[in-house]
C-alpha cells in the first residue's frame, strides 16, 4: 500500500496484575524502597482535587490546558507539532467515552492534567501538562502516572501504556519497554530525508535511563 517501516521504537507499558485492584494493592506489591517512595509521592497531593473532566469542562479549561502542555513541550528537545486550541475537546467529541481528561486542581485552579485513550485491553496515556513550579512540592508528574494506574485498574484493563518519553520515571513505577513499529507514507519527501528523521527521532530518548524492578519477584 506504499507504506514504509523506517524504524522500530520502544514504548513504555505496565502490565496490570489482577490482584492489585487499587493503588493500595499496587503499592503492597512493591519492594520496600519503592513502596516507601510511592506512598510519599501519593501523600504529596495534599489539598489537590482530582476529577475527570466533562466535555464542557474540557472546553472551558482548554486555554489553561494549552499553557500546561506547553510547559512540558518547552523542556523537550524535539516537538513534532503544536496543538490547536480545541485539540482535546475535538478528541472528546470524536472518541466520546473512549477518551478522557483528568484534571488536578488547587483552589479551583487547574495545575495539571493527563489525557488518555481507552482501548479494549489497555488504558493509554496521551498528552499531559503540569505546572513546573508546583511539581516538586506536589510531585505532579508522578501523581499523574499514578492516577493513570488507578484508572486502568478501575476499568479492569490489562495494560497501562505510558508512551515513549521519560523512560526512567516510568521504569521506576514498573514500566517495561515494548517494541513498536512506525508505518509511514509520504507524497514528495525523499527517502534520504525520511531515514535521517527516523534515525534522529529514534535516538531522542535519554540513553541514561535504567531498567528497574520495583515490583517484588
Amino acid at each position: 500500500m506504499g507504506y514504509q517501516v523506517p524504524w522500530q521504537d520502544n514504548l513504555m507499558a505496565l502490565a496490570i496484575d489482577n490482584q492489585w485492584q487499587t493503588l493500595a494493592g499496587y503499592t503492597a506489591a512493591l519492594t520496600r524502597k519503592y513502596k516507601a517512595r510511592a506512598n510519599k509521592i501519593i501523600a504529596a497531593t495534599g489539598n489537590i482535587t482530582v476529577k475527570q473532566l466533562s466535555s464542557e469542562e474540557i472546553l472551558a479549561y482548554q486555554k489553561e490546558m494549552g499553557i500546561l502542555f506547553k510547559n512540558v513541550t518547552e523542556s523537550q528537545s524535539f516537538v513534532l507539532t503544536g496543538l490547536e486550541k480545541n485539540h482535546f475537546n475535538t478528541l472528546k467529541e470524536v472518541y466520546k467515552n473512549d477518551f478522557e481528561v483528568c484534571g488536578y486542581f488547587i483552589d479551583n485552579q487547574l495545575v495539571a492534567f493527563y489525557s488518555a485513550f481507552i482501548t479494549t485491553a489497555a488504558y493509554e496515556l496521551y498528552y499531559v501538562g503540569f505546572n513546573y513550579a508546583l511539581n516538586s512540592e506536589y510531585q505532579l508528574y508522578f501523581n499523574l502516572l499514578f492516577s493513570g494506574l488507578e484508572r486502568v485498574m478501575q476499568l479492569n484493563k490489562k495494560q497501562l501504556k505510558l508512551g515513549r518519553t521519560s523512560f526512567d520515571a516510568k521504569a521506576s513505577i514498573g514500566g517495561k519497554p515494548v517494541e513498536n513499529n512506525y508505518f509511514l507514507k509520504t507524497a514528495s519527501i525523499p527517502n534520504v530525508v525520511i531515514k535521517w528523521f527516523a534515525n534522529y527521532f529514534s535516538t531522542m530518548e535519554d540513553a541514561k535511563w535504567k531498567l528497574r524492578n520495583p515490583l517484588k519477584a
